[in-house]
């Protein structure tokens, strides 16, 4: 009985969040900046921005499936105003890669950035699907060792419902309980890479629970807006700007603090050498004047 109960109640549950999803779609289009239907393929890249100075931090944006890069316009316009100036948009097929591929894609570009800034870490900030792949680059792939800050906006790090409409292999790895999401560790507050998790007060496709892995200790509700006009909210892009900052500045200090105890040390080092040479030389003065019997 209790099957046929669960076989009835997901195609009812799916319907239901197919519906809310839909109506949320549909209101926020009415008001919305660019339009669903005038959005631009997710394969199309963004513009490279190179950076001013030599110490300027890259930010790659990972967007999320089918959603255009124009989506990401105002808080790269939140980004150039605050200083930060090298910011690459990836761009990948959801219809032929899966999230390894997409979270492969993004440590190289990553890497890259870092090479051609001269920066030793990088900002990353994935929005719906696009969270996911930062969180398999950084817990899967390596990247934690370059990460300053991870952002993820609007992710569903529980799945969705709705990926079982969905179209290619990442979307299938966004299902709840699938064997990817299932296998990745819990975000942990204690890690070194400095996680920020952002939900929408009115998402109807990624409940703010989800997009805050239960209440994540470092998370922020935007809101007022729903799963596509997050990106739109001023709140989100001072909320992401404020984070890239904090962690900027702790890794500053962090650096400060190496530097310092790296100079103590050499001029500890230093001190032992003289006191050594002092030492020795007393010794040699004081043989000579036991050998000459004074």
């Amino acid at each position: 009985m209790s099957s046929v109960r669960a076989a009835v109640a997901f195609p009812l549950k799916l319907a239901a969040t197919t519906l809310a999803a839909i109506a949320e779609t549909a209101i926020e289009n009415s008001s919305a900046r660019c339009p669903l239907a005038s959005h631009r393929p997710a394969t199309q890249p963004c513009q490279v921005r190179r950076p001013n100075k030599a110490d300027d931090t890259p930010v790659l944006l990972v967007p999320g499936y089918l959603s255009p890069h124009a989506a990401w316009d105002p808080l790269l316009r939140k980004l150039r105003l605050d200083g930060f100036h090298d910011i690459t948009c990836l761009h990948y097929n959801p219809f032929k890669m899966g999230i390894p591929d997409i979270a492969s894609l993004l440590v190289s570009e990553a890497r890259n950035a870092m090479q051609r800034s001269g920066s030793s870490g990088v900002h990353l900030i994935g929005y719906s699907l696009g969270g996911l792949a930062v969180r398999y680059a950084v817990q899967r792939l390596g990247l934690d060792d370059a990460v300053l800050s991870a952002v993820t906006v609007a992710t569903p790090h529980h799945g969705s419902l709705l990926a079982h409409l969905g179209v290619g292999p990442a979307v299938r790895q966004l299902r709840s309980n699938s064997p990817l999401l299932s296998a990745l560790p819990d975000i942990d507050a204690s890690q070194k890479v400095q996680w920020f998790l952002i939900g929408a007060q009115s998402d109807a496709v990624v409940p703010l629970s989800n997009a805050t892995a239960g209440q994540y200790a470092d998370s922020s509700c935007i809101p007022g807006c729903g799963h596509l006009r997050i990106m739109d909210s001023p709140e989100l892009a001072d909320a992401v700007v404020s984070h890239l900052k904090s962690s900027t500045r702790k890794q500053t200090r962090a650096q400060g603090a190496h530097l310092r105890a790296s100079s103590e040390k050499m001029t500890c080092r230093r001190g032992l050498l003289s006191s050594w040479a002092d030492c020795s030389e007393g010794s040699t003065m004081l043989g000579e004047r036991l050998s000459s019997g004074t």
